[in-house]
């Protein structure tokens, strides 16, 4: 519980010692978003490749329809309408005949 109350206060010093640099907070929120944009899809695709596989999360594991969905959600897509987007070896029916 220390740990969560140091970060918040870390975060908070940090964030009032920003206020003394010439740093344009604007900028630096469109390079976050640039940078989380940038990081966030790769992430998540291996997030849900490792939560498909019974070797990673043994009892509890993703079946296809949930990674495909949880993908096509985060790349902007409503559904998983491709099988081209949930084709991940094993997964799929085509691989497994």
């Amino acid at each position: 519980m220390a740990a969560f109350y140091a970060t918040i206060a870390a975060a908070i010093v940090v964030g009032a010692g920003l206020d003394f640099t010439p740093l344009d907070p604007i900028k630096a929120l469109i390079w976050s978003a640039i940078i989380n944009g940038v990081a966030g899809m790769p992430i998540v695709a291996m997030i849900a490749l490792l939560t498909s596989r019974k070797v990673v999360t043994r009892d509890f594991h993703l079946n296809e329809i949930a990674v495909c969905t949880g993908l096509a959600r985060d790349r902007g897509h409503g559904g998983c309408s491709d099988r081209h987007v949930c084709d991940f070896g094993e997964l799929t029916d085509e691989r497994q005949a």
